[in-house]
């Protein structure tokens, strides 16, 4: 799968004392309803798991590198890569740091052993990426202030579009932690539609006599 645009993330953050402490900071274009101030120089990690990816992984940690906000480590985490992997995603930037695992110890253990070394490292965030996303430049930008709107919010996800086969067409892949198909399959009589993805102006259109 190869998506462009907003990709999904995961934060961490630290206590909420911190945040509310601190002053306000980045304010993007789109509208955001801020309560709480996003540190002005927070400390991010970007790490991204691979295995084989080396045909994907450059145009993601390109993304990352034209991001409007700092990020101060990107490190990718490598799973026993048996194509170029690991030389490809090193010769991007000399900032980057290439883990080689040595063997494929799954994406989740992958990307602990990342959160490990942020936490260890007193980053505020950690944002986590598949090597086949590329982000818009302010997606980090966005999701800090998202991240902020709430002290006791743990993590956020953004829009994620998939390139139509063939096409130069946009498709929604997902919205977030549901997606359309996810949520519509458990509407029963009574319920809720929610239209995902409101905040960013888009409308959604459906015929609801189809179910």
């Amino acid at each position: 799968m190869r998506t462009e645009g907003k990709a999904d993330v995961e934060l961490e953050m630290q206590g909420e004392e911190e945040i509310r402490d601190t002053e306000p900071g980045i304010q993007p274009e789109i509208p955001v309803k801020a309560t709480v101030p996003v540190h002005p120089t927070p400390r991010v990690q970007v790490q991204v798991v691979t295995y084989n990816s080396a045909a994907q992984v450059v145009e993601c940690l390109q993304s990352v590198l034209a991001q409007s906000v700092q990020v101060e480590r990107i490190v990718v985490l490598d799973n026993g890569s048996q194509d170029e992997s690991v030389g490809v995603a090193a010769k991007v930037d000399g900032a980057i740091e290439v883990m080689a695992l040595g063997q494929n110890r799954g994406y989740a253990a992958a990307h602990n052993l990342g959160f490990r070394q942020a936490v260890a490292r007193g980053f505020d965030y950690v944002l986590t990426l598949n090597p086949d996303v590329v982000l818009e430049p302010r997606y980090l930008e966005w999701v800090l202030v998202s991240a902020g709107t709430d002290s006791l919010c743990g993590g956020v996800s953004g829009k994620l579009l998939r390139s139509g086969q063939g096409t130069d067409a946009l498709v929604i892949d997902s919205v977030g932690a549901a997606t359309f198909d996810q949520c519509l399959s458990t509407l029963r009589p009574g319920g809720t539609l929610v239209a995902f993805g409101a905040t960013a102006g888009d409308e959604i259109r459906m015929d609801l006599r189809s179910f």
